[in-house]
């Protein structure tokens, strides 16, 4: 095979990883969107795999209670002590931690 051709073919599949990875990341994160939107949550729309979005309470308390559903949220950021910074992960994975958050929240 040409060296080239290996080459191109190399930066193909590495772009088709890049968009797939974006692909889901956008999915993960309009889970969450969808979830602060059902319940009236403000929160930051994002162009990286985190985002921000108020808990209405500390966030400490918040992260207390969902680490009872083997869900860790990011640490606190001050002044904002009401707000969350969560890392996104597979589309199925925000699923459960929007289902967790809701038994534990909305119940």
């Amino acid at each position: 095979m040409d060296p080239l051709c290996g080459a191109r073919l190399q930066v193909i599949r590495t772009l088709n990883t890049k968009i797939l990875f974006c692909v889901k990341n956008a999915e993960a994160l309009q889970i969450l969107y969808d979830f602060c939107e059902k319940h009236n949550m403000r929160y930051i729309k994002s162009n990286a795999n985190f985002t921000f979005f108020e808990t209405g309470m500390d966030s400490k308390e918040v992260n207390a209670r969902i680490l009872k559903h083997g869900i860790l949220i990011g640490r606190p950021f001050p002044p904002k002590l009401d707000w969350m910074r969560i890392s996104t992960a597979r589309p199925e994975d925000m699923q459960f931690f929007v289902e967790a958050y809701e038994k534990e929240f909305f119940s």
